[in-house]
């Protein structure tokens, strides 16, 4: 996502390059071939003659400012400079700055709003300049008829000074903005080197992090290989000296715990490399929009068929069924997962029931998971988010489900917590923020 934002900020830097060099032709041969019409249409926008394209793009614009969607609207920004451009409306040209800093604003890109700012202000006082100056020269010009009357060779004295004062202004303006694009060039060359320059320590430090990941997943993948063949080769001479004096209690009382303990470090080792995996999947997901309630649906569905019998599992939301968020999908489906499948797994009668709503005060959606289980206890209520931690350390599984499913959270800034004054069974609350689109 980083990389892929100093791309676009590269292209813009390249068009705005392009931009400053296209005004420094367009300005040198404007003053040079007819210096008295670069002004001609300098009046308010409001005033100039417009055709029907300009009051189209115009309309567009404010359409899209007004439904939000400013990246729309500086596209068509963009258009309607071209087209000023082209029939060499300057102040129309000029006052599109000022709507298209507006838009950028709006659009959080600071930078371009601040250069569209000062591009509007640098040529609204070198067009007032020359007006000032063509309003001067003006009123030179009514003088020198008046006095015309008492004499024709004051007159043309008094005319070739105010061409020559015109002149001067002129070159003045001129150079004045030669010299400040000049500034500007070098310094977006420059920031322009910078910029690469970190994509690509960003690039390698990526390609870097990214194989860290494989190295740390290969060696997990290799150490458990090592581990668990010769691990399923003790459990399985095992079940075979179980079979070869099936009459021996002491043998079998052995054998047993030999066979426990190897099946509990077989699942302790599954879990390290679910957690190693896992990780690394969520990392790598990419944020997808998709229906809370759908989702939520979807899971209560897959788990009715595996409750105990007599045990209920139902969903209520106070949500919309239109109602979105951002999510990573597969992480979603992990974290609810986990915390349904323990509801499902220790609730032997009543119910398990999820709720979901929005809590406007901290701008969070908030699950609640709650049963009538065996519950938590005391003792274990601050452990079982850690990882492998089981309460009754004879039962199946590698204790890994809940330190995964708060990693999940965890990760996109929100809370996982039991609430511990709940006393009928066990009542999970998940708060994430809100990355909403409805």
């Amino acid at each position: 996502m980083r990389l892929s934002f100093l791309e676009k900020i590269d292209s813009s830097v390249s068009t705005v390059l392009l931009f400053f060099i296209v005004t420094v032709v367009s300005v040198c041969v404007s003053c040079d071939s007819a210096p008295a019409a670069t002004y001609e249409r300098s009046g308010d926008l409001t005033s100039e003659a417009k055709t029907i394209n300009e009051v189209f793009y115009e309309k567009k614009i404010h359409q899209y400012e007004s439904l939000h969607e400013y990246e729309q609207a500086l596209l068509f920004a963009d258009t309607l400079a071209n087209l000023y451009q082209q029939n060499g409306e300057t102040t129309a040209l000029i006052n599109l700055q000022l709507t298209r800093a507006h838009l950028c604003h709006l659009e959080g890109e600071f930078k371009k709003a601040s250069r569209y700012y000062s591009e509007f202000i640098e040529q609204r006082e070198s067009l007032n300049t020359v007006v000032l100056s063509k309003m001067t020269l003006e009123q030179r010009l009514s003088k020198d008829v008046i006095h015309a009357q008492l004499s024709a060779g004051d007159m043309e004295r008094k005319l070739e000074e105010s061409q020559n004062s015109t002149l001067s202004v002129a070159t003045i303006a001129l150079n004045t903005i030669g010299t400040l694009l000049l500034v500007l060039l070098i310094y977006c060359i420059h920031t322009h080197h910078r910029l690469h320059e970190y994509n690509n320590r960003l690039k390698r430090a990526l390609t870097k992090a990214n194989e860290g990941v494989r190295v740390k997943d290969n060696f997990m993948n290799h150490i458990s290989n090592q581990i668990q063949s010769p691990l399923q080769l003790i459990i399985r001479f095992s079940n075979k000296l179980h079979d070869m004096h099936p009459e021996n209690e002491e043998v079998h009382q052995y054998l047993d715990v030999i066979k426990d303990s190897g099946n509990k470090l077989d699942d302790i080792i599954s879990g390290i490399l679910n957690v190693s995996k896992l990780q690394s999947e969520i990392l790598e997901e990419d944020f997808t929009i998709h229906r809370v309630n759908a989702l939520m649906n979807e899971i209560v569905s897959k788990f009715r068929s595996k409750t105990h019998p007599g045990v209920e599992i139902c969903y209520r939301s106070s949500l919309s069924n239109s109602f979105s968020m951002l999510m990573r999908y597969k992480a979603a489906h992990l974290l609810l997962d986990t915390l349904i499948s323990n509801a499902v797994k220790y609730t032997e009668k009543g119910t398990i029931s999820l709720e979901s709503y929005l809590d406007h005060s901290k701008s969070s959606l908030v699950i609640v998971i709650e049963d009538t289980g065996v519950g938590v206890s005391t003792e274990a209520a601050d452990k079982i988010f850690n990882l492998f931690f089981k309460e009754n350390g004879y039962e199946l599984g590698a204790g890994a489900g809940l330190f995964i499913a708060k990693q999940v959270v965890e990760g996109r800034k929100g809370t996982l917590h039991l609430d511990e004054s709940y006393k009928d069974g066990a009542r999970f609350i998940l708060s994430i923020p809100i990355e909403v689109k409805s």
